[in-house]
């Protein structure tokens, strides 16, 4: 069942009024599960069992059903991630303890989620890299040799998977800016890693 979210002010940790637990959306579960009916419908007209007419009006409806079910199920998701993403944001060094955020924070901190961002840090040093060999102006080129430093220390850390991260430092390498507003970033994505959660 979807969570019962609400956008409010994040003064509280009362996050699912009128639930005593939160509820981890499963939009891939929910979808599958909701296309089972319109499935079974469709392997009944496979075998004989139910008329064309019969199969094509009512999987069409079920289909329908179903599309309309998985999306409200991945855009609970989506929103119960943003929710939590914001709670990890507003007290990046403080322990955030919700539902909520124990559900989100595995998901940011995750080897897999981990090598993405590494790929990401590879492509700005590839950039990085291109932008250097371009021929920049001397102050350009500074900022540039700065950037590709952090990058490549921000990449070997990311890829250390024997040192933990923090899910904010993960939402702060998410959000990296181009290349030439890099150096301040990150720093700050480097100590933001190391955050204690």
């Amino acid at each position: 069942m979807p969570a019962d979210l609400r956008f409010a002010p994040l003064q509280s940790h009362e996050l699912l009024p009128g639930r005593k637990e939160f509820v981890a959306p499963q939009p891939l579960r929910t979808t599958l599960v909701a296309l089972m009916p319109a499935l079974v419908l469709t392997a009944l007209w496979a075998i004989g069992a139910a008329p064309a007419a019969v199969a094509a009006a009512g999987g069409g409806v079920l289909f329908g059903l179903a599309g309309i079910r998985g999306a409200y199920a991945w855009f609970d998701a989506c929103r119960c991630r943003a929710l939590a993403d914001r709670l990890l944001r507003r007290q990046p060094g403080a322990a955030v303890s919700s539902p909520l955020t124990d559900w989100r924070a595995p998901q940011l901190t995750s080897e897999r989620t981990r090598r993405l961002l590494v790929k990401r840090v590879q492509h700005l040093i590839r950039d990085a890299e291109l932008d250097l060999r371009a021929g920049s102006s001397p102050l350009d080129r500074h900022t540039i040799e700065q950037s590709l430093f952090l990058l490549r220390r921000l990449d070997r850390r990311l890829g250390d998977l024997s040192r933990p991260v923090s899910p904010y430092g993960v939402l702060v390498v998410g959000e990296l800016p181009k290349v030439a507003e890099l150096p301040d970033a990150l720093t700050e994505a480097l100590a933001a890693l190391d955050t204690p959660r």
